[in-house]
Formats: structure tokens, sequence, C-alpha cells
């Protein structure tokens, strides 16, 4: 089922659906109010409701690239899965391409805001450790800012997760930060993800403008390649994020997947 109503101004509206649904407004209120619990002061407030509102032209943006890598053509037929979808955006942008979409996230509060934004799709509550649905059912997996919230051992299971509901031929793209980037992109200390966790912590509390620590699980290049070639998929690593190429690593890396036939 393809939204209805869909505005283009990727800068000031989120679409709305139907009249039934809470309106932007409301959603934008639910999203400043949350910021303030997080205790996010201006600007970083501000930055944080536009992304999360943006979140179905960023979708849009993503699957101008998968169509480009993976020669995905616009009148296929398909299924599409979103891990962390979040409030559901992402969800509404693969509808334009795949026929049926659905959604996973483990925030139940987020969960009930996107079933009201995408009404049609599935989205369920849960997390990528077990994912529920069938083996080989999606054309596409998307898995972007969660494997980083996830312990490394557990991480195994989660890249086996996409594998298994992957059909043969499937692809993938999950967006994570390098071990080694130069500011923690969760934290805002140099350095802070470089750290091991007792010193990390109190950084954090010393200097983060946050004064939450944010207990992430990162790997470098290589450890990301090497955990979704574990799982038999075919895998192309794209460093992105960097402030000077010659010299600096990169703070994140695109990750490209095929499942091998």
């Amino acid at each position: 089922m393809r939204p209805q109503n869909v505005k283009n101004d990727r800068e000031t509206v989120f679409p709305v659906y139907s009249e039934e649904q809470k309106n932007m407004s409301s959603f934008e209120e639910h999203l400043r109010q949350k910021a303030e619990e997080f205790g996010f002061g201006e600007p970083k407030k501000t930055d944080w409701v536009k992304y999360m509102r943006t979140d179905q032209a960023r979708g849009e943006e993503l699957i101008s690239v998968l169509k480009e890598r993976f020669n995905l053509s616009p009148g296929r037929k398909g299924r599409a899965l979103d891990i962390g979808c979040g409030y559901g955006g992402q969800v509404a942008a693969f509808s334009g391409l795949f026929h049926e979409c659905c959604g996973i996230e483990i925030q139940e509060e987020r969960v009930e805001w996107a079933k009201k934004r995408v009404p049609g799709m599935e989205v369920v509550c849960g997390d990528a450790l077990k994912l529920p649905w069938p083996a080989e059912h999606f054309d596409l997996v998307v898995c972007i800012d969660v494997f980083e919230h996830i312990p490394h051992d557990d991480q195994h299971t989660a890249a086996a997760e996409i594998a298994r509901v992957l059909k043969p031929s499937g692809c993938g793209f999950a967006a994570v930060p390098n071990r080694f980037q130069l500011m923690d992109e969760h934290n805002k200390i140099l350095f802070g993800s470089w750290m091991p966790v007792p010193l990390r912590r109190a950084c954090v509390r010393l200097f983060s403008p946050n004064k939450s620590f944010d207990r992430c699980y990162e790997r470098s290049g290589r450890g990301w390649q090497a955990l979704f070639n574990a799982q038999r998929l075919e895998v192309k690593i794209v460093p992105t994020g960097y402030l000077c190429r010659l010299v600096m690593p990169p703070s994140r890396y695109n990750i490209f997947m095929k499942k091998q036939v």
C-alpha cells in the first residue's frame, strides 16, 4: 500500500497519510519532547528533530544509491526489510520499488508511530537477533545505525539473521561506524572509540556535552567485512565521513552485501 498525500519538501514536512492520523505538528512535537528527555540543548535539539522527521527523504536517497549499485529495477516486484526502522519513514520510501515493505524496531513507542505513519505495511516490535520472517523471504535488507548497539558476540547472530532472510542473490546494506573514528560520534569525545570502556565512560562524564555514556560496539573496516563475509555474503565496504581523506581515518562505512547463490 503506497502512502497517500506525500509532499516533497524534505526540509519542512513529513508526509501526512490520512485525515484520521496525527498530523506533522503532533509528530514534531513528539520529537521535541523526546529531545528534551534526552537532555539535548540547542542547536542539537533542532538538528535531531530535523534529522528524525526527514527519514523518508533519506530513505529515498538510499534507494537511489541501491538501485544503481545493485541494478534494481523500478518495476521490480519484491520484498524489502528495514532493521531498526525507527519511525517508519524509510519503510515508506521502499514502497516505490517493492510491493511488500516491512520494518522491525526495538522501541515500542517508535513502532506505534511507524504504524500510524505507514499504514498497510508490516512494522513489528523486536530486535535484529531473531527476525520473525521465514528464510529467503526478502530481496533487500537494510540495517542503518544498528550494529554498533549490539554486543560483539551477538553481532554474529544479527549478521546470520540477515543472511537467513535474504533470498539467493538478495542484496543487503548496512551503515556502521569505524572503531578508529577520530571523534566518537555517540559521545563526542576525541578518540573516544579507541579507549578502553572504563576510560571512555570517565571521559564522557567529564567532557561529553550529553553527560550520558553510550556503550557502543564498533569494529574496524576489516572487522566489519569479516563479520559479514563469515555469513557467505559478498561484501563491498565503502569508507565515508572523512574529515581529511589523506591523513585521517574514515568515521563510518557503507557496507553493500549480496547473498551468494
